[in-house]
């Protein structure tokens, strides 16, 4: 999307000074504001780099807020009174002025993501066939909207706002019909743009989970809730995602791993267990996004990237001591401490090594997983889940070590293990989200991206 805004623009701590110049947005690159500023302002940035929040004015009146600005360059011609500087801008709001992303002034958020029409399944859009005949019918109707509340004051509204319908071509005997979902999020109090922000980012980790497709949002409307006089404004939210991954919605339905319609009228728990979850689950998600969904990544990082993952999400979901953590440290771990030969040279680095003996081995963590997701065992007929678990664990330590130069890994092998640990982390995801077992195997097992996966068969 092509954004290009000209005005004027000021630092909110200095409203009065206002500079001529144009913000342009790239959802790749991001935000970008040139400004001309007189010499010696432009002078007084040199060494800086964090700039204050920037509000702006357009030639057509539109109100903008630019947040985590950062100075690009300052220059200043020496023969000349003016120079310029380029700012980068992390956050863009178009529509109204706030001092800061973190004040509750915020009630209700709207966006749409690449694949919420297909998670959704129903367009809108149907075709009657007339039978013994050539003719058919199609008939537009936007589908009732779909409300549940996912926690306490927060509610989630999907829906299809408008039905598009091109003018018909006659040179080409053509028309397009297009239906767009959206999902309206309300808070029942006024929330910060970063709380909004911070959702709309759980939702994109749903979805992407979803649709096993890179998933990122758009057309992200927020309203404002100021003050009794100035009440409903709307702004457009503007920011960039770091990944080159492209986001394409999913090709068919059996891609998916799971439909609005496999919630099976429970999608108000589903997504709020999601939710409930998330601090939890973030970086097991980024993660598993980064082994599963970079581009042009070597099969070892991939394998790198989910072995993390996976033993991440055991320690954060399972637990894993071998006795209870404050009995270890306060009652044994200072006895084991005490049988260390006090002159020995080395015993510092052992102490250390010796705070992380109560823990779980990453072995047994994998033998816990393939205990809970035996399923997938059976049904792709994998190796037994003693002889993953070794060969996993042994794959981490000599990527991580490379401690013996003769081993040469089989580039087949890392990748029948980075689609083990998938398969493990998407059934984890699932029941994570409220799934039960038998609904979890029937997803796995009707999906077609499982079907083409590499993966180690039983002898």
């Amino acid at each position: 999307m092509e954004y290009k805004q000209t005005g004027y623009w000021w630092f909110i701590s200095e409203p009065a000074e206002r500079f001529h110049g144009t913000l342009t947005f790239d959802p790749q690159e991001g935000g970008s504001l040139v400004i001309t500023v007189p010499k010696k302002i432009a002078q007084s940035f040199w060494g800086k780099n964090k700039l204050e929040t920037i509000h702006g004015k357009t030639i057509s009146g539109r109100k903008v807020s630019l947040f985590n600005c950062y100075k690009y360059r300052s220059s200043v011609p020496i023969s000349e009174q003016h120079g310029t500087l380029k700012v980068i801008v992390n956050r863009i709001l178009d529509g109204f002025h706030l001092p800061s992303l973190t004040d509750n002034n915020i009630i209700s958020c709207s966006v749409s993501f690449n694949s919420l029409n297909e998670w959704v399944g129903n367009p809108g859009i149907e075709v009657n066939y007339i039978q013994s005949t050539r003719d058919f019918d199609i008939f537009c109707r936007k589908p009732a909207k779909t409300k549940f509340e996912v926690s306490n004051g927060l509610s989630i509204t999907i829906e299809i706002p408008f039905l598009m319908v091109s003018d018909p071509s006659c040179f080409r005997g053509e028309t397009t019909l297009s239906s767009y979902y959206r999902m309206k999020i309300d808070s029942s109090e006024p929330k910060s743009c970063i709380y909004f922000f911070n959702l709309i980012g759980i939702l994109q980790d749903f979805f992407t989970i979803a649709s096993l497709t890179y998933t990122i949002p758009y057309g992200i409307q927020l309203v404002g809730d100021f003050n009794s006089q100035i009440n409903g404004e709307e702004a457009n939210a503007l920011y960039a995602f770091s990944s080159s991954q492209e986001a394409k919605p999913p090709e068919h339905p059996k891609e998916m791993l799971f439909q609005f319609k496999d919630t099976e009228g429970d999608i108000s728990k589903i997504l709020g267990n999601w939710i409930q979850k998330a601090s939890l689950l973030k970086p097991v998600i980024s993660l598993y996004c980064t082994g599963v969904y970079s581009p042009n990544l070597y099969p070892e990082a991939q394998f790198l990237n989910l072995i993390q993952a996976a033993e991440v999400f055991h320690r954060r979901f399972r637990g894993g001591t071998y006795i209870n953590p404050e009995a270890y440290e306060i009652e044994w771990l200072p006895k084991i401490q005490d049988s260390i030969p006090p002159d020995l040279p080395y015993r510092e680095p052992i102490f250390e090594k010796l705070k992380y003996l109560n823990e779980f081995s990453l072995p047994k963590r994998l033998k816990d997983l393939f205990k809970e997701n035996k399923a997938i065992v059976k049904l792709f007929n994998l190796e037994k889940p003693e002889k993953m678990t070794k060969k996993i664990s042994g794959y981490r330590n000599y990527l991580t070590h490379y401690a013996n130069e003769k081993d040469n890994l089989e580039v087949r092998k890392v990748v029948e293990c980075v689609n083990v640990l998938r398969l493990i982390l998407e059934m984890s995801f699932l029941r994570e989200m409220g799934f039960s077992e038998d609904k979890i195997n029937e997803l796995i097992k009707r999906n077609e991206v499982y079907s083409f996966l590499v993966l180690p068969r039983s002898s």
